[in-house]
């Protein structure tokens, strides 16, 4: 979440990730039944996500982008890859989301390593089980961590290029919902306060973009 976001800056590297949390109100949550109508459950969840986009205030955090991507001219072309000892039920959830993303027509993320010029992608996983104390207290679980790493005018044509990265906690059975997340985060979109949306910043499950999403990764991408 935003409260717990870090962002190095040096001259030629801006670098920014975000943590994805999940309500753990019991065991439950691991095969989605928990129910999201508890008005207990919807407060803790709601209080959070305003603390996740509150904490910074960029305008990035209402128009759902990474300040650190606006107004670079990126490309909408990425080359992904895989880190090493990602299993191959992790791999699998970020291939349908990679899927989901191609789809959308605004990027186009291909399978390989570019030329050392162009926009690539880092998919990976680790494994963290403590959570800090205000996320125990709340009863959230960290699910992933991802965000761009912009290399100004270093791409080809002197284009910014851009060296994401998408990373799912792998103490936790892997979930399509937080894969596209995560790489959301990597191509440049920020968490945005609205449950409808991939980028809401505690996980809803949701598998599917909404407008706000697709009019964020357009404006990220217009150059193209």
């Amino acid at each position: 979440m935003k409260w717990v976001k870090r962002v190095i800056s040096a001259v030629v590297v801006v670098l920014t990730f975000n943590i994805f949390l999940t309500p753990n109100l019991g065991e439950k949550l691991v095969d989605q039944t928990q129910d999201f109508g508890s008005i207990v459950e919807q407060k803790v969840t709601q209080n959070f996500a305003d603390t996740a986009v509150q904490k910074d205030d960029q305008k990035t955090d209402e128009d759902g982008i990474e300040n650190i991507v606006v107004n670079r001219n990126l490309s909408n072309k990425y080359y992904y890859h895989f880190a090493d000892n990602v299993p191959a039920n992790f791999q699998q959830k970020f291939k349908q989301a990679i899927a989901l993303y191609n789809q959308t027509g605004i990027v186009k993320l291909v399978p390989g390593k570019g030329s050392g010029q162009d926009n690539e992608l880092t998919l990976g996983v680790y494994q963290k089980e403590n959570q800090t104390q205000s996320q125990s207290q709340a009863g959230l679980r960290e699910l992933g961590v991802g965000g761009p790493r912009i290399y100004p005018k270093m791409g080809i044509g002197g284009s910014d290029m851009n060296s994401g990265q998408a990373n799912l906690n792998s103490k936790y059975p892997p979930r399509l919902s937080v894969a596209l997340h995560e790489i959301g985060h990597a191509l440049g979109l920020d968490h945005r306060n609205d449950r409808n949306s991939i980028m809401f910043p505690i996980d809803q499950g949701r598998t599917s973009f909404s407008d706000a999403d697709l009019r964020a990764l357009k404006e990220i991408y217009a150059h193209n």
